[in-house]
């Protein structure tokens, strides 16, 4: 029997396999805390729950015996110490800050260049700091290389610079701070820093409160989203970047060579999927997929940590919302240890203050984009006397602030709700010019950024479905007992639409004007088919779509948080949520039903008839 080939690996990957069956052994893959979660995911799903016990439990000692042992587990007084690349980017810093003093500039003016300047450098420096600390092996580097503990910004505030502080108001102060804290701060570095640092303490008391309220909207908006055995219309898919790690554990809407339709993913599939060549790939999505009952298809779901598909019955969506809800809390609860660091001049919103402002929606969208109304050209662009830029799009003129950077330039084609400028889009703008199912998908993206790697795209997804699901009436008689301009939910208004007299079916392109009459990927009913929304369908297959030259019965509508139970269709579920008392009279004057035993828990408790099983319904 001849000798098996030696094979290049290291002890770590050794040492892991060991304790791992046969089948489960791979020497290149590498351990983070997200691969880690994913790992063990994918385990679970193929071994019996005994055996997955055991191979936890001998991965654990590892972990403990190689805690012990390791010099890169703990750190020096030397690793503390500032990297050269530090004073270098410092230095830069300095000579430009020297450069704005010299010319004499107005002090207004002349704080606002620092400020400017200082925030491109904030930037670089955490990063370069980081990367640094990999080629040496610093041990901090490594710890947050492997999800175990910090981030970049603590890493650059203890061996590198924050470079800006903000004050009470979280408007940033216009001294450049030079120094580390293993370096020690000089006394006017110290004082600026003393406002965020303060601020922080004072928010950590309120933590707890803020972001029970915020969870609490959260798992209103997403209660009713039950797994159920409901069949996902074989339109409804939603297309994801083949490279998206969160793609384990959804489930196929196409077939790809052996991986079948129907098919939970998982890292064998997914590479086989990658080294296909695929750019994108089709999957069953919450942000897609239709329910009669208000509730989630089980597909829709996915997996889930048990590696296996949800249970009917399951509460996928106060699952993914207290799923949520914890990274928030935490980082409520971590904001002093960002010691007052600010961002720079732009008026933007970061971390919980960001995430309140997606589901509330206020008028006031602090750092919203400037958005295009309607399809045209950009014909010009002007500057405006009080700061900012004029960007004129068919005969209209839209106002880009001072603090941001155009991102359209004369002559580009733009459609509504496209963005002239970076920032965030307000969603609920985008939700009315672009629809319900491209409004979930924006919000997705940019709530899962701001929340980081942590969060799991699924999660998002289901609670991006459960607030943004809501209709505005135009005419009469569109579902029975509402009115013209009666907020209603947008599954309700789905489950008992048809196609119009009128509609014509035809290829994406030859319907582009129209409004989609029937939901096709992710893109909802009433849809307005662009050359952007026609490009789309045609790449992943759809020849025919049905579309219509009027718009429908109805107007996309996202509202707050708040108010997300407003349109549900059971006068007993509203009550769960807010506005009591105009709910309440509301559905007297309409004379409106309740359905006990549904996918919302809040009659079936209310009626003391909740039942038991896995069923779908309370």
């Amino acid at each position: 029997m001849a000798a098996p080939e030696p094979r290049k690996s290291t002890v770590g990957q050794i040492v892991i396999n060991s304790a791992l069956p046969e089948g489960l052994r791979d020497y290149d893959r590498v351990f983070d805390k997200a691969s880690m979660g994913k790992f063990l995911t994918n385990i679970a799903g193929k071994v019996e729950p005994d055996t997955y016990a055991s191979i936890v439990q001998k991965l654990s000692l590892i972990g403990l015996r190689s805690a012990r042992s390791s010099s890169k587990a703990s750190f020096t007084l030397d690793d503390f110490a500032p990297p050269k690349v530090k004073q270098d980017i410092v230095n830069e810093l300095r000579a430009e800050v020297k450069k704005i003093i010299a010319a004499g500039l107005p002090l207004e003016e002349q704080n606002d260049l620092i400020i400017e300047t200082t925030s491109k450098y904030a930037e670089r420096l955490p990063k370069a700091i980081y990367n640094e600390g990999l080629k040496t092996k610093n041990p901090f580097s490594l710890q947050i290389l492997s999800g175990s503990r910090g981030n970049q910004g603590q890493l650059n505030s203890m061996r590198g610079s924050d470079l800006l502080y903000q004050d009470h108001r979280e408007n940033p102060i216009p001294v450049p701070i030079f120094s580390s804290y293993s370096e020690g701060l000089d006394p006017v570095e110290y004082w600026a820093g003393t406002y965020g640092a303060r601020s922080g303490t004072v928010a950590t008391k309120f933590a707890t409160a803020d972001a029970g309220y915020f969870g609490k909207r959260l798992n209103l908006a997403s209660h009713r989203l039950v797994a159920t055995d409901e069949e996902i219309d074989e339109n409804q898919m939603l297309a994801v970047d083949v490279n998206d790690a969160d793609n384990i554990g959804s489930v196929l809407a196409r077939d790809y060579g052996p991986v079948k339709r129907g098919t939970p993913i998982d890292a064998k599939a997914l590479k086989y999927l990658k080294d296909k060549g695929l750019d994108e790939i089709l999957v069953y999505s919450p942000i897609a997929a239709n329910s009669k009952s208000g509730g989630l298809p089980q597909l829709a779901a996915g997996m889930r940590e048990k590696g296996r598909l949800v249970d009917i019955g399951d509460n996928v969506g106060i699952i993914a919302a207290s799923a949520i809800s914890e990274p928030v809390s935490q980082g409520m609860l971590s904001k002093k240890h960002g010691g007052g660091v600010s961002k720079g001049k732009r008026q933007t919103l970061t971390g919980f203050e960001f995430l309140e402002q997606m589901i509330e929606v206020p008028k006031n969208f602090v750092g919203a984009s400037a958005m295009a109304e309607a399809d045209g050209i950009v014909s010009g662009v002007r500057a405006a006397p009080q700061g900012g830029q004029y960007v004129k799009v068919g005969p209209k003129e839209y106002y880009v602030a001072a603090d941001q950077e155009l991102i359209v330039k004369p002559g580009q084609s733009v459609e509504a709700g496209d963005s002239l400028s970076d920032g965030t889009p307000n969603p609920k703008d985008y939700v009315k010019h672009k629809g319900i199912g491209e409004g979930r998908r924006l919000f997705v993206s940019q709530f899962k950024k701001a929340l980081g790697p942590g969060a799991h795209r699924r999660n998002v997804e289901v609670v991006a479905r459960g607030l943004i699901n809501q209709v505005r009436l135009t005419e009469p008689n569109v579902v029975k007992g509402y009115f013209p301009d009666d907020v209603v939910s947008y599954d309700l208004v789905a489950s008992k639409y048809s196609p119009r007299k009128g509609a014509e079916e035809g290829t994406p392109k030859k319907l582009i004007g129209k409004y989609l009459e029937r939901p096709f990927l992710h893109y909802s009913i009433g849809t307005r088919i662009t050359p952007s929304v026609a490009a789309k369908l045609n790449k992943h297959g759809f020849k025919n779509v049905v579309g219509h030259s009027d718009p429908p019965p109805f107007v996309p509508d996202m509202q707050r948080a708040q108010q997300a139970l407003l349109g549900d269709p059971d006068w007993m579920t509203r009550l769960g949520g807010f506005n009591l008392k105009r709910t309440f009279l509301k559905s007297i004057q309409r004379g409106a039903s309740s359905q006990v035993h549904g996918t919302s828990w809040i009659p079936a408790l209310a009626t003391g008839e909740i039942t038991a099983g896995k069923t779908g319904r309370y």
